[in-house]
């Protein structure tokens, strides 16, 4: 699960690019990505939902 990207645009780079490049690494790697929405509650005593819904487009 990523930490702390898309709240603020203080970078360079387009709104998205961090979220899209680690997707391709978690995938190259054979890794599950965990993307919740900004501010939302997520419970890592439950299963986790690793199917990507792309919310960020």
């Amino acid at each position: 699960m990523l930490m702390h990207w898309g709240a603020f645009t203080l970078a360079f780079h387009g709104w998205s690019e961090p979220i899209e490049r680690a997707l391709l690494e978690a995938k190259k790697s054979e890794v599950n990505l965990v993307v919740p929405k900004i501010g939302k509650t997520l419970f890592i005593d439950s299963e986790l939902n690793t199917s990507i819904c792309s919310w960020w487009k």
